[in-house]
């Protein structure tokens, strides 16, 4: 294993999949390509259109979403910092999309060995209405699927 992609959302189970990724990649001595994939485009409630599955809502002007990526980007360049001091290599990509097909796509594209990414242990009724990314990648992800779990 020489390549592991670990997706990264910002949320609480965050620091936790970085943790097992640094013990992974120290271990295996693998290269580290962390993903954040957000939305196309933060609409006025602040929900994903794939979550929504209605009618479209109005969106946020371009200009208004730049400060909002240049942030998160900024977030994800500090994640991959703390992959640096381990001597592992490590690059951050942000990218706007549908999450499991952007995930799965990029996985592909660069043919790592392995995706990582965080469960938050939602319960039954939120997985009916909304789904969840890590089940679409257990679905439709040809690399194996690392699943790290909330703390919560």
């Amino acid at each position: 294993m020489t390549h592991l992609l670990v997706c990264v959302d910002f949320s609480d189970v965050t620091q936790a999949v970085l943790a097992e990724a640094r013990k992974l990649a120290g271990a295996l001595r693998a290269k580290v390509t962390l993903l954040h994939v957000a939305p196309p485009q933060q609409n006025l409630l602040g929900l994903e259109p794939d979550l929504i599955g209605l009618e479209p809502v109005p969106q946020v002007p371009t200009p208004l979403i730049a400060p909002v990526r240049q942030d998160t980007h900024r977030g994800l360049e500090s994640l991959a910092q703390q992959f640096d001091g381990a001597a592992m290599q490590c690059q951050a990509i942000l990218v706007e999309g549908s999450v499991v097909q952007s995930i799965d796509e990029h996985a592909r594209q660069m043919a790592v060995d392995m995706i990582i990414v965080g469960s938050h242990g939602h319960g039954a009724l939120y997985h009916a209405l909304v789904g969840s990314v890590t089940e679409g990648l257990l679905r439709q992800a040809r690399q194996p699927v690392l699943v790290v779990r909330s703390q919560r």
